[in-house]
């Protein structure tokens, strides 16, 4: 198999992966301002 073909069969895959990272990131960036008002409120 050649790069390209090795490309654009991986498409689907790093668009799944990018998701995913977005959507870790938000529940990360929740989490922290949870944390971070928890910590103010004490």
């Amino acid at each position: 198999m050649d790069l390209f073909h090795i490309l654009s069969a991986d498409v689907p895959l790093l668009a799944s992966l990018n998701a995913f990272l977005l959507v870790g990131n938000a529940y990360f960036a929740a989490n922290n301002k949870q944390k971070n008002y928890k910590q103010a409120s004490q």
